[in-house]
């Protein structure tokens, strides 16, 4: 059966989300949808909140009503009824963003699979980690309501863009596999009137894990520099990010991880000045990854790569856990990068961690 498809605009991605329409046919449904109860009455990286622009008063605010046509994804995988009249402003495969005729608000939806169906409490991290990722650019965030129900999650919150008050509604479904996001924002002038018909748009969407592609496993990333600036790499925004000062002396090491810690990108920046005066790089890097990794750590091949970084690949059979670590000397500066997973979900992780060390840039000597 049909569905509405507006035509696709090229955008950049790196890691988050119509026109007016009379009646039409719903999408055709796959083996796997799973459908709401509710029946319909009358959410430098894609996924984010945008830079600030200026946005007028608004002294009367029509109301907001959904279109009556489902739009769907080009994947298929998730359908909705839009705030009616809205642009589409880009879509690709698994997301796309609405924005409404004034720019006063937005709306994003987006799909991306896990890999596997994440445990509940590993399910309430990704989304802890999303809101995070999505907010981390914003001034004066507070979360002001979360309602958490079977696989449902809601953030309600509050922020600055500029100088202006903005107010979103984020919503987060787990179905299988699948991760799927709503997000919605609006200037403060009109959410009063917009928040009611945001909450039946997600009441009403259509889900169809059928179509979850498995190449897609944590799709949406972000930037990440590591913290002396010398390289940057692009994270899932669903991973958490912790940063350590203690555990190793004159050194940070920042952990991020996927929700469920079995996978991450480790980044520890060292001032190795006074150990290389007793050992070399070699010495000192290996003898941290095995305090990170286990003493059991057997190194499996070691290759000096020509931009100046040794990488070494390994394992530790004890614990389960593959990776490997590239390290480096940037002046006195001791920089050692290392990628890891268990044999858990090693389907699920090992694209994800090759990605994530592809996309390794140096941004200065």
């Amino acid at each position: 059966m049909n569905t509405m498809r507006p035509k696709s605009h090229l955008l950049l991605l790196v890691a988050l989300l119509l026109a007016a329409c009379e009646g039409g046919p719903r999408v055709r449904m796959a083996p796997g949808y799973e459908a709401t109860p509710t029946p319909i009455q009358s959410r430098t990286n894609v996924m984010g909140t945008p830079a600030p622009t200026s946005v007028p008063p608004t002294p009367t605010v029509p109301p907001l009503t959904m279109d009556n046509k489902f739009y769907s994804l080009p994947s298929l995988s998730l359908s909705f009824y839009p705030p009616l009249r809205w642009t589409l402003d880009y879509e690709d495969d698994s997301y796309a963003k609405f924005i409404s005729p004034d720019k006063t608000a937005w709306m994003e939806a987006a799909v991306e699979p896990s890999g596997y169906e994440l445990s509940p409490e590993d399910y309430q991290t990704y989304v802890d980690n999303m809101v995070a990722s999505l907010y981390a650019g914003v001034k004066e965030y507070r979360q002001l309501r979360r309602e958490d129900s079977g696989g449902k999650t809601i953030v309600s919150s509050s922020f600055l863009k500029g100088n202006q008050k903005w107010y979103s509604m984020d919503v987060f479904y787990q179905r299988s596999q699948a991760l799927y996001t709503l997000s919605f924002q609006a200037y403060e002038t009109v959410w009063e009137t917009y928040k009611n018909t945001f909450q039946e748009i997600a009441e009403n969407v259509t889900t169809q894990t059928a179509y979850i592609k498995p190449e897609q496993t944590y799709k949406f990333r972000k930037t990440h520099q590591s913290p002396s600036g010398v390289f940057e790499i692009t994270v899932p925004l669903g991973w958490s990010l912790t940063r350590d000062e203690e555990s190793v002396d004159g050194g940070i090491i920042e952990t991020i991880a996927s929700p469920d810690k079995e996978a991450s990108a480790e980044i520890i920046t060292l001032n190795a000045q006074a150990l290389l005066a007793q050992k070399d790089i070699g010495q000192i890097s290996i003898g941290l990854m095995k305090e990170r990794y286990g003493a059991d750590l057997s190194i499996i091949a070691d290759e000096v790569l020509e931009d100046g970084r040794v990488r070494t690949d390994w394992e530790n059979s004890k614990t389960g856990t593959s990776g490997y670590t590239f390290f480096w000397l940037n002046g006195s500066e001791l920089n050692i990068f290392t990628l890891n997973y268990t044999d858990k979900h090693p389907e699920t992780y090992q694209d994800v961690i090759n990605g994530i060390g592809n996309s390794f840039v140096f941004l200065k000597e």
